[in-house]
């Protein structure tokens, strides 16, 4: 609220969900090695739990749980300013609230009159580490794809590719 005191209520939500999200939380926890500590099975621990975000992000929030019942909600409050405040630097405001799918469902209805179809194409890896492929078009017409690890990135990713190149052919 702070650092966005013109953005609406509800875009300061949409983007304390873009930054609070287990990807978010796991990136935190991997740039601080985090999952070096963690005491895992010896399933997880063969199939790369150390890396997994789900845990990875778990253990973020664990380890704020704790400095909060140790030293209190100002100490917790410091160490989530201390890992936070250089993403919020970086953050921009509206383009960071509206997330790639919402940006090019405006772009796309605005230029095209149409919504973007994702569709599923492919999903590879083992079951604790899927990639998921997705195709992106608009009007018929392919303009992406894009992958990730949940069909929720992978939509992202294509979302994030049509628009750059969408925005590029534009400008052309």
């Amino acid at each position: 609220m702070e650092r966005f005191p013109e953005h609406a209520e509800g875009d300061l939500s949409k983007l304390r969900a873009a930054i609070v999200n287990e990807e978010q939380l796991a990136e935190l926890a991997r740039n601080m090695k985090l999952g070096e500590f963690l005491f895992l099975g010896k399933g997880e621990e063969q199939t790369g739990g150390r890396e997994k975000s789900s845990i990875l992000s778990d253990a973020f929030e664990a380890l704020l749980g704790a400095v909060y019942f140790d030293r209190g909600f100002l100490k917790a409050f410091e160490v989530v300013h201390h890992h936070y405040e250089p993403l919020l630097k970086e953050v921009s405001g509206v383009e960071f609230v509206k997330d790639y799918k919402t940006q090019l469902q405006e772009e796309s209805q605005s230029r095209f009159r149409s919504i973007p179809r994702y569709t599923l194409l492919r999903t590879s890896g083992p079951d604790h580490q899927k990639t998921f492929e997705i195709s992106l078009s608009i009007c018929g017409e392919e303009k992406s794809v894009g992958s990730g690890s949940s069909k929720k990135a992978a939509e992202q990713d294509a979302a994030k590719q049509a628009l750059e190149k969408i925005r590029k052919e534009n400008k052309s």
